[in-house]
Formats: C-alpha cells, sequence, structure tokens
C-alpha cells in the first residue's frame, strides 16, 4: 500500500468504517473555516451591541434633555427661578445669532425666552447680566420671529404668541432674514423690535416649570 492510498481504520462498536486522509484532510479545512466564521461572527455582534450601548445613552441623554424643559419642577443650579411665571430663567451674555442663541438653549435642556405677559417682560427686563441690566440698545433674543408681512408672531413651536410688546415702530425688518425679534431695556419701555437673524446679540434661556 503507497503513501497516497494510505487509508485510516477507525472503529465504530462491532463493524469498521475506513474513511480516506484527504477526506479528513478536507474536513479540518472545512472546521477552521467554520471556527473563523464563528468567530468573526462573535466580534461583530460585540460590536452591535457596542454600538447601540452607545446610540441607546444617547438617545436617553436627548430624551433626558427633552423631558428637562418640561417636566421640571425646580430649577438647575444657577438658574433665576420666578414662580409666578412657573419658569426658570438663565441669561446668557454672549452675542450670537438667533439660531445659535436658540440652539445654545437646546442644549441645555431649555428654550429661547417667550413671553407670555407684559408682567413677565418687565420682570425679565429687569434680569441681571454680568454687567448690570441688559443693555437698552442691544436688547436680546426672543423665541417668537415674525411670518408673512411682519404681522404675525409665531412661536417657537409653531403656536401663535399669545402676547406680544412691539414698539410703534418696531416692525423695521423688510427682508428675508430680518423676522427675529429683541426686546429692548428700561430706555425702550421693554418694547420689542424686528432685526436680521443674522445680527448677535444677547439672550435668555428659559425652562417651563411642571405646575402639577
Amino acid at each position: 500500500m503507497t503513501s497516497k492510498q494510505f487509508e485510516m481504520q477507525i472503529r465504530f462498536s462491532d463493524h469498521e468504517s475506513f474513511i480516506p486522509r484527504s477526506n479528513l484532510d478536507n474536513r479540518g479545512a472545512v472546521n477552521t473555516w467554520l471556527v473563523g466564521i464563528a468567530l468573526s461572527l462573535l466580534v461583530y455582534c460585540f460590536a452591535a451591541t457596542f454600538y447601540v450601548y452607545l446610540l441607546s445613552g444617547e438617545a436617553n441623554e436627548k430624551c433626558h434633555s427633552h423631558l428637562s424643559a418640561k417636566s421640571r419642577r425646580e430649577c438647575p443650579k444657577d438658574w433665576i427661578p420666578a414662580a409666578e411665571f412657573s419658569k426658570c430663567y438663565k441669561p446668557v451674555e454672549t452675542s450670537e445669532t438667533h439660531a445659535f442663541a436658540k440652539l445654545a438653549c437646546q442644549r441645555d435642556g431649555a428654550e429661547l425666552l417667550t413671553l407670555g405677559s407684559s408682567a413677565e417682560s418687565d420682570f425679565v427686563g429687569n434680569l441681571p447680566f454680568r454687567d448690570g441690566t441688559v443693555k437698552d440698545q442691544d436688547g436680546f433674543w426672543l423665541g417668537p420671529t415674525f411670518e408673512g408681512t411682519l404681522h404675525e408672531l409665531v412661536g417657537p413651536r409653531g403656536e401663535t404668541a399669545l402676547f406680544e410688546n412691539v414698539a410703534p415702530d418696531g416692525r423695521n425688518g423688510s427682508g428675508v432674514n430680518e423676522r427675529c425679534v429683541i426686546l429692548r431695556g428700561k430706555k425702550w419701555a421693554n418694547t420689542w423690535f424686528s432685526i436680521s437673524c443674522t445680527q448677535t446679540t444677547y439672550f435668555i434661556c428659559e425652562i417651563r416649570l411642571d405646575k402639577y
């Protein structure tokens, strides 16, 4: 018997079966391939599980930020409480465009200031900034924006603004970008003016407290 014809004898109970060495070598290769596939799948499953875990953490963080703006009962540290308006305020003395100011508030789980009454307008007009109250001329951003022919104010959630205090000559804008609103201080009787959304000024973030 030559080496090429060599056969390995394997005994099973009462009978014999002969398997060529070449078949055993093929089976070994197949087994190695299957083990490789199994390990690859295991690594893939681990990576996928870890990725889902990261996504769920990010989603939970976004969800927490979203809920914090709507379901809070206490103001965060360093925010200014106003129980009479069921809100918390955070004056930000950084000059930003309307879009960046809105985004900065959202990152804190808050919204850009939306006023609901003349009393609230007077209150926030006196909120302290690092250098005192807001500069009269500069003013600060409000959440609502003008739509159409500058006669309708729409809130950040798409609702019609229930309160406005636009100055007699406050509807200055005529271009597409001149639809954002600022509130100017005491010198201007806390009145509102429309300016370009791409201008920069201070802003105030607000969190609405849960009344129940």
